[in-house]
C-alpha cells in the first residue's frame, strides 16, 4: 500500500553532501570554462536579432525546473553511466566538426549536448529522468531556425496571393512581390512570421509539459503551436495588405503593421492557450511509499559520516574523465585552425583578365550593386561590357584563412542589398563550360522598379568548384587536414537590364563561361588555366 507524502525537510547543507548537484554542477562550469567561446557567441546572437531574444530566459526557465525537482535528486543514488560517457565523447566530437567548419548552430547544439549528457555520465539514468524536461528545454537556448525564412516567406506571399484570389481582390504575384490595383506590397524577413512561431514553440512546449501529463496531449499541443503561428502570419499579411487596399494605404502600413502583427499574434495564441487549458490534466501526486519515506526520515536526521567506498568516488573519476577528452578537443581545434595556410594575401595588388575579343574593360563597378560579405581577406571588383550591351559586374571575394564571424559562407553574407532589390526566385544549375567541365551555379533574380538584375554565384575551394554552402565547409575542413588549408573564393557575376522582357541571365552566362578560368588565374599569377595553357593576361583591377 502506498500513500501520498512530502519528503521531510533536510538541513540546509543536504544539497552540498549528498545528490549529483556538486559534481554535476563542476562539470558545467568546466563545459563552460572551455566553450566560453562558443556561449559568448549563443549569448551575442540572442541580442544581435529579436528572433532569438528569447535566449536570455530559456536557462533561467530550466534551473528553475530543476530547483522544484531538487527534493527528488536528494535520494538518488549517483551511479555513473558508461553511455553518459559515450554521449559526452560525440557531443565533443560534434562540437570539434563544427569548429573545422566554422558552423556555430552546430558548435552551440553540441555545447548544450556536453550539458545534459554530462548528467547521465556523472549522475546515471536517474538523474538523468528526474530533470529530463528541463534539461532537454535548454536546447531552445540554440539560436537556430531562421533557416525556414525562405520558406516561411514563401508561405506568406503565396497565402496572401489566394486570400486576395478568394476575395475578389486583382492580384499578380512575382515572387515576393504581390501587385494589387492600389499598389506593390512585399514579404520581407520581418513578414516571415519566424519569430511568431518560435515564440510560440517554446511557449508552447513549457505550457504541454506543465498542464498535461499524456504524451500524446503534449505532442499534439506542441504541433498546434506549430501550425497556428505560420497559418496566422499569412492571415496577418492578408489582413494588412486588404486593409491598406481598402483604406488607399492609409492605414496598415509602415511600422503600424508590425505592431499590429504584434497584437494580432497575441490575441490568436492567448485563444490558443486559453482553449488548451481547458483540457488540462490534473497534476500528478508524489506517491511515496510509507517505508521509504520512514527511512529518508531517518537518513535525514543521522549523523552524516565520511564514505570513500568507490561508488562515492565514481561521480569524481567520472568528472575527471569528462574534463580530459573536453580540454583535448578544445586545444586540437586551435591547432587545427592556427595551422591553416594563407595561400592569398590582402597586399597583393589585386589583379583581373584583361578583355577578350568582344569586351571591354574592366571598368569601375556599377553603382547600384555590390555584394556584401563579412570580413573577407580580399575582395577584387571589376565591371565589362559587350558591344553595347548592359555591363556585366564581377566581385572575387576570397577568404583565406577563415575565422568565426569571417567565412566564405556565413549567414550574413548577402548576395545584393535586400533593402534596395527585391528578391524574385532563384534556382541551381550546372554551366557547361564548353571544354567538359561543368560549374555549379546558384542563380538569382532581383528587381528594382522595371529593372532586372540577374546574380550568379559559385564557390570555388582550393581551385575547384563546388555545388553548394555546406560542400565549400566539408571541402575546407579535408583541405585543412590535408594540406594546411585553401583558399575559399566566391565568384559574383551580375547584370542589370530594363524593360518587362529584360533577360540579363543571357550576358551573365556569356561572361562565366568566357571568364571563368581567366578570373582564377588571375587570383594568383602563377596558377595556370585547367588546360594546360599559360596563364591569361591580367591587368590592374579598377
Amino acid at each position: 500500500m502506498s500513500t501520498v507524502a512530502a519528503l521531510p525537510a533536510r538541513p540546509a547543507g543536504a544539497l552540498l553532501t549528498r545528490g549529483p548537484l556538486v559534481p554535476v554542477a563542476l562539470a558545467w562550469l568546466a563545459v563552460l570554462a572551455v566553450l566560453w567561446s562558443t556561449f559568448a557567441d549563443m549569448w551575442r546572437a540572442w541580442g544581435a536579432s529579436g528572433t532569438f531574444t528569447h535566449g536570455y530566459v530559456i536557462f533561467p526557465i530550466a534551473f528553475y525546473l530543476l530547483w522544484l525537482r531538487r527534493e527528488r535528486w536528494l535520494d538518488l543514488q549517483l551511479r555513473p553511466s558508461l553511455a553518459g560517457g559515450m554521449l559526452v565523447l560525440g557531443a565533443i566530437a560534434v562540437w570539434l566538426v563544427g569548429a573545422l567548419l566554422h558552423l556555430n548552430v552546430v558548435m552551440q547544439f553540441a555545447a548544450v549536448a556536453l550539458l545534459v549528457s554530462a548528467v547521465l555520465a556523472i549522475a546515471g539514468y536517474e538523474a538523468l529522468r528526474a530533470g529530463a524536461f528541463a534539461l532537454l528545454f535548454m536546447f531552445f537556448a540554440v539560436p537556430a531556425g531562421e533557416e525556414l525564412v525562405p520558406w516561411l516567406m514563401d508561405f506568406t506571399a503565396r497565402f496572401t496571393v489566394a486570400a486576395l484570389d478568394a476575395v475578389g481582390v486583382p492580384v499578380y504575384a512575382e515572387g515576393r512581390l504581390i501587385h494589387i490595383p492600389t499598389g506593390n506590397f512585399s514579404v520581407e524577413k520581418a513578414c516571415s512570421g519566424i519569430r511568431y512561431l518560435i515564440a510560440s514553440v517554446v511557449l508552447g512546449t513549457l505550457f504541454a509539459h506543465i498542464y498535461y501529463r499524456a504524451t500524446w496531449r503534449r505532442a499534439l499541443f506542441v504541433a498546434l503551436c506549430v501550425l497556428v503561428p505560420i497559418l496566422a502570419n499569412g492571415l496577418r499579411a492578408f489582413m494588412i495588405v486588404i486593409l491598406a487596399h481598402l483604406s488607399d494605404n492609409e492605414i496598415a502600413v509602415g511600422i503600424d503593421h508590425l505592431i499590429y502583427g504584434w497584437f494580432f499574434f497575441g490575441v490568436v495564441m492567448l485563444i490558443v492557450f486559453w482553449i488548451g487549458r481547458q483540457f488540462a490534466e490534473p497534476p500528478e501526486a508524489a506517491v511515496v511509499p510509507a517505508a521509504a519515506s520512514t527511512a529518508a526520515a531517518s537518513a535525514a536526521t543521522a549523523p552524516a559520516t565520511p564514505n570513500l567506498a568507490p561508488s562515492t568516488l565514481a561521480p569524481w573519476l567520472a568528472l575527471l574523465a569528462l574534463l580530459v577528452p573536453l580540454v583535448v578537443g578544445r586545444v586540437a581545434a586551435a591547432t587545427l585552425q592556427s595551422g591553416a595556410s594563407e595561400t592569398v594575401g590582402p597586399n597583393e595588388a589585386p589583379r583581373v583578365p584583361a578583355p577578350m575579343a568582344g569586351w571591354t574593360g574592366p571598368i569601375t563597378l556599377s553603382a547600384d550593386w555590390a555584394p556584401g560579405f563579412v570580413a573577407p581577406t580580399r575582395t577584387v571588383t571589376a565591371s565589362y561590357l559587350q558591344g553595347l550591351q548592359s555591363a556585366v559586374d564581377v566581385a572575387v571575394v576570397s577568404y583565406a584563412h577563415e575565422r568565426p564571424g569571417a567565412e566564405l559562407v556565413n549567414s550574413e553574407n548577402r548576395l545584393f542589398d535586400e533593402e534596395r532589390w527585391n528578391w524574385i526566385g532563384e534556382r541551381a544549375i550546372s554551366l557547361p563550360l564548353g571544354d567538359g567541365r561543368e560549374v555549379p551555379v546558384l542563380a538569382v533574380n532581383v528587381r528594382q522598379g522595371l529593372s532586372h538584375r540577374a546574380i550568379w554565384r559559385v564557390y570555388v575551394v582550393g581551385g575547384e568548384p563546388v555545388s553548394g554552402g555546406m560542400q565549400a565547409k566539408l571541402a575546407r575542413a579535408r583541405a585543412l587536414f590535408a594540406e594546411g588549408g585553401a583558399t575559399g573564393v566566391a565568384l559574383v557575376v551580375s547584370s542589370a537590364q530594363n524593360g518587362p522582357d529584360a533577360t540579363p541571365e543571357r550576358a551573365v552566362r556569356e561572361f562565366l563561361v568566357n571568364y571563368y578560368a581567366p578570373l582564377l588565374a588571375c587570383l594568383r599569377d602563377d596558377a595556370p588555366l585547367h588546360d594546360g595553357r599559360q596563364p591569361a593576361p591580367c591587368v590592374p583591377a579598377p
